[in-house]
């Protein structure tokens, strides 16, 4: 970017090159640049294991508890991701007012608490009670849903359930 800002003289150009160095060398831009690198693969491979036409239930929850796993491996090395952050981001800070402390507490404090609601969402959204009883009603086991309730619903002997 200071190639682009010494080498052009378009003023809009040296501006937005200004502008985009500034901003990859933001800690704080860096940081959740660095931990969404992280994160979101992981919420990728979730929703295109969801988005599957033909999923089971047992699918869906599987899909959950590794994704969960994954996000919770990430939460349990936030430390080592501020430092990669840390790392990354080298330039010298601009003169830019802050309004916000941007402590590494405070980052690893926001970023536990993404980590935790990414998890619970997706625990929330898709409870696996829910998704057993939606299963029912899938066209390949409603035929034994019927008869499982007829039989023990109505005390039907099984004769009398047509095949």
């Amino acid at each position: 970017m200071e190639e682009i800002e010494e080498s052009f003289t378009n003023e809009t150009v040296c501006k937005a090159a200004y502008g985009i160095r500034r901003i990859l060398n933001d800690s704080v831009f860096v940081f959740w640049l660095t931990f969404f690198h992280h994160v979101m693969p992981h919420v990728d491979i979730l929703f295109n294991q969801l988005q599957k036409r033909k999923t089971e239930p047992a699918q869906v929850k599987t899909a959950i508890d590794n994704c969960e796993k994954c996000i919770v491996d990430v939460r349990n090395k936030i430390d080592d991701l501020i430092n990669e952050a840390k790392g990354i981001c080298t330039g010298p800070q601009g003169n830019r007012r802050r309004r916000r402390n941007n402590s590494s507490h405070d980052h690893r404090v926001a970023a536990l608490e993404v980590c935790d609601n990414i998890v619970n969402s997706a625990n929330d959204r898709f409870q696996f009670n829910l998704l057993v009883a939606a299963s029912i009603f899938f066209p390949n086991t409603l035929e034994n849903t019927v008869v499982s309730f007829l039989m023990t619903s109505w005390k039907l002997p099984a004769w009398l359930i047509p095949n």
